[in-house]
């Protein structure tokens, strides 16, 4: 297997429409590259890169100000999705294993409310992070390149979609 195992496969992960970058509430998920020798393996594989895909389109924005980002909660608890990110995103991660967005929620009202005077309280106290992902470089440029195919499969079927 290569360092990017979902060999070829492409996943457009819009179940439930596509709400960023470009909101179509219409589209619809996609797989493309799919062959007899690809495994359910494969298919994870390739559903988790198309999500990292779809972060990686958001952050586009703000990428020339960010340094790293704090990831937590739900997927955040595997480390393949956590090496998946970072590669993708090119960007080194830090794990946090007491974060979710409840938990933020609840910070951001306690901060609202003058419970925490800021929020280096709020990280001192309540956050732990755990470990710091940083990415791969190879598969870094790899994705790269799968990024590309991803968002020109992404353009094709948003014309098929809002036919």
């Amino acid at each position: 297997m290569s360092l990017i195992d979902a060999e070829g496969i492409i996943i457009l992960p819009h179940l439930m429409g596509r709400r960023t970058p470009r909101a179509n509430p219409i589209a619809k998920g996609a797989t493309y590259g799919l062959t007899p020798k690809h495994t359910r393996h494969h298919l994870y594989r390739a559903l988790l890169e198309g999500i990292a895909f779809g972060f990686r389109e958001e952050f586009k924005g703000v990428r020339s100000n960010v340094k790293k980002v704090v990831i937590a909660g739900g997927g955040a608890n595997s480390s393949l999705w956590r090496q998946i990110i970072s590669d993708v995103l090119n960007v080194e991660l830090e794990y946090s294993v007491n974060g979710s967005a409840s938990m933020g929620a609840a910070y951001l009202t306690g901060y609202a409310l003058g419970l925490f005077k800021d929020f280096t309280e709020i990280k001192r106290n309540w956050l732990s992070l755990k470990d710091s992902i940083v990415p791969n470089i190879e598969n870094a440029q790899l994705y790269d390149k799968l990024f590309a195919q991803y968002v020109e499969f992404d353009k094709i079927l948003d014309g098929i979609n809002s036919c």
